[in-house]
């Protein structure tokens, strides 16, 4: 086996990104309502013992700084942290069938943050520090401005229980900051999700991406994500996503639809910014057709690949590994992924 780096052969790597087929676009969907800017509230940083009782949480809380101030505190503004958590109620609720049914179908029903009155609700027998630190990020990314619109992450509405927008997008990028940051591992909750903003984040960066989360600026999201594709591209995204988040099944044919047309349209997002980059020199025509062929490979099957990805090629193809992912790709761009196999019949 060869190790291909700045000699790989790009020939091939376009050949089998060409062989990936481009499905369907999102159906076309209204936003719930205007995309605000991010209020500017004033804060400071309080001494967090001051405001510390929480029964059996104030060590999950202390722990939750800790991490937040070391990853977070030199590149994001975190002071909603400080201005929500002096006054924060943590209750705790007995768990029903229904709510036990739900959280068995990978849907979060164990603890809620309400930003309007402050408050996490957790169930009795929820899952420790795993979601309290995914609540604590909600409460982390929180602002409620004097006319009582919320912003928390990438949501933001007048009513978080009725007119909400954006919310997809932010529990996946929630869940999946909670993974990388807190928990350090993968969990079971909003897995399409976390998949829809990885790839998001993919395109703008983990930093600038963080920002915004951590300012509740959803329309500077969508303002980077514009960048590369027109506006109301990002605007049907963020709404069709939207559409699934009320009482919806992860099973269900229409989430299953919507999220794989999602990918398709990020995809298609990263791919005009790879190109952009390519014409302004940015990067090389290897680098380009690599970069390419990862977009393809996120639409079909929602990968994500780390920045240290290796490209092997083989005897009948090649092997792209990193931590995460291991994909053959043969010749004739048939792909296998784990025990999943994708056959293209290749384009003269």
């Amino acid at each position: 086996m060869e190790k291909l780096e700045d000699n790989i052969d790009k020939f091939l790597l376009r050949r089998i990104a060409y062989n990936i087929p481009e499905k369907a676009k999102l159906k076309r969907v209204k936003l719930k309502g205007e995309i605000l800017d991010s209020p500017v509230l004033a804060s400071k940083k309080y001494h967090l013992n001051e405001y510390l009782g929480f029964k059996n949480y104030d060590q999950i809380v202390l722990e939750f700084e800790s991490i937040l101030r070391e990853n977070f505190g030199s590149h994001c503004d975190i002071s909603s942290f400080y201005r929500n958590i002096k006054d924060l109620v943590i209750t705790e609720e007995k768990s029903t069938i229904i709510t036990t049914i739900k959280r068995l179908l990978g849907r979060n029903n164990e603890g809620c943050y309400y930003p309007e009155s402050n408050e996490i609700a957790l169930m009795s027998d929820n899952n420790g520090r795993d979601i309290v630190f995914h609540e604590l990020l909600h409460l982390a990314s929180s602002k409620v401005t004097p006319e009582d619109i919320v912003f928390t992450g990438f949501c933001q509405g007048k009513d978080l229980g009725e007119i909400i927008t954006g919310e997809c997008i932010n529990e996946g990028y929630t869940e999946y900051l909670n993974c990388k940051y807190f928990i350090q591992r993968d969990s079971i909750y909003y897995d399409d999700d976390k998949i829809i903003a990885r790839g998001i984040e993919d395109i703008i960066g983990s930093s600038k991406m963080e920002e915004l989360y951590f300012n509740s600026d959803l329309k500077g999201l969508i303002n980077e994500l514009s960048k590369y594709c027109s506006e109301q591209v990002v605007n049907n995204l963020v709404a069709r996503l939207d559409t699934l988040t009320e009482g919806r099944r992860p099973t269900s044919s229409k989430a299953y639809r919507v999220f794989a047309e999602a990918r398709q349209t990020i995809a298609g997002i990263k791919i005009n910014k790879v190109r952009t980059q390519y014409n302004q020199g940015q990067i090389s025509e290897v680098e380009k057709e690599k970069q390419i062929l990862f977009a393809k490979l996120y639409s079909l099957e929602g990968l994500v690949f780390e920045q240290d990805a290796h490209i092997i090629k083989e005897e009948d193809g090649i092997r792209i590994t990193d931590r995460n992912n291991n994909v053959f790709i043969d010749n004739k761009a048939n792909i296998k992924v784990g025990n999943r196999i994708y056959e293209y019949q290749v384009q003269k």
